[in-house]
């Protein structure tokens, strides 16, 4: 009987370790391909900024400051993606079950994202800029998604290439990476670990912590719908919403000249009476009124935001169950944690790790 018995415990054995060995390769195979396309696009910049280099000597021409939304959208949005479909179409997909999300469904997961992931991504922001007062670097880089966003948006060409590279393309392009190709590799070892898996490594990616922790929930979360309902539409909306909303805040954060909104405010606040204030706004120029106008604008839409983002947390409190429950849609035949370990320190995802380090490092050195 006991002969019977060890039999069998071997047999288990030898089975756990041939799926960890498989599960390790479809890891490693799909940590070598995000890692080629994390080479290409670095390649790719350097490229492309040695071009802009060569233009601008050569014709004694200093382009725009916009060009960056043009280097992201050609490096990372055409060239980038071209690569990773290319790499990634030669891996069998899982296939999800293909299920409708439903409309209350999807404002519960996207408040959600909103109602936790904006105090994620302070919380990064406050780390950035005491890792900045500590080394005594520019506190005007600590929010790295700010500077990103509003990088030459003074001309009417820079708001359209800001919001095609932010809220177009972006999305589109991290979705599918990050969540389709991705999860469509190493889904079959379970929901949980795919989904946590994917967020990890897409807020990773960002190579910065002011992103990296709103980038790893945001991710996680729409792993789960990709998940969930099989479609990447889904998540790819979300995502181009999240965007689009922080597009517009910092668009019209933009419109304001703070300055002059300064000498406004203390001009107003000298004054006594009704009438002398009624005299004040009369006497203010078109471009005060403007000023004055657009800050209304700017105040309106961080309040709809903080709703939002205070709705989203009770949702996120409220359906937690439902935000973290995940259908599997088949069984894994490893243990998460054993399915994650084993998958997270094959050689292809220890190599894309080593490579978000090094772009972690660039930031903080740079």
């Amino acid at each position: 009987m006991e002969d019977i018995q060890n039999n069998v415990t071997n047999e288990e054995s030898n089975s756990e370790k041939a799926l960890k060995k498989v599960c390790r390769k479809e890891f490693s195979i799909a940590g070598l391909k995000l890692s080629a396309f994390a080479i290409a696009v670095m390649g790719f910049q350097v490229l492309f900024n040695l071009l802009i280099n060569v233009i601008q000597h050569k014709s004694g021409i200093t382009l725009p400051k916009y060009f960056s939304y043009i280097e992201v959208i050609v490096t990372i949005h055409i060239l980038g993606f071209a690569l990773a479909a290319l790499l990634f179409h030669f891996k069998p997909k899982v296939k999800f079950p293909s299920k409708k999300l439903g409309f209350w469904n999807f404002v519960i997961y996207f408040l959600a994202t909103l109602g936790v992931g904006v105090p994620l991504a302070m919380a990064g922001n406050i780390i950035n800029i005491i890792i900045a007062l500590l080394s005594g670097g520019d506190l005007s880089a600590a929010n790295a998604s700010l500077n990103i966003a509003t990088m030459g948006v003074d001309t009417l060409l820079g708001k359209i290439l800001m919001i095609i590279a932010v809220v177009i393309t972006a999305p589109i392009v991290e979705e599918h990476v990050f969540r389709k190709f991705l999860i469509d590799s190493i889904g079959k070892w379970g929901a949980v670990v795919s989904a946590i898996t994917s967020g990890l490594l897409f807020g990773l990616f960002h190579g910065n912590l002011s992103q990296f922790f709103f980038a790893t929930f945001i991710g996680f979360i729409f792993a789960h719908v990709y998940i969930r309902t099989g479609r990447i539409r889904y998540s790819i909306f979300m995502h181009m919403l999240v965007n689009g909303i922080n597009a517009v805040i910092m668009l019209t954060m933009t419109m304001l000249d703070l300055d002059r909104l300064q000498e406004l405010s203390l001009e107003m606040q000298s004054l006594g009476t009704d009438a002398e204030v009624t005299n004040f706004m009369n006497s203010l120029s078109a471009s005060d009124m403007s000023l004055f106008a657009a800050f209304g604008l700017y105040m309106a839409v961080i309040g709809v935001y903080m709703m939002m983002i205070l709705a989203g947390f009770v949702l996120f409190i409220v359906f937690f169950k439902r935000i973290f429950f995940f259908e599997k849609p088949f069984k894994s035949q490893l243990p998460a944690a054993k399915a994650f370990f084993t998958g997270m320190v094959s050689v292809g995802m220890i190599i894309f790790l080593l490579i978000c380090i090094f772009q972690f490092a660039l930031y903080y050195i740079k």
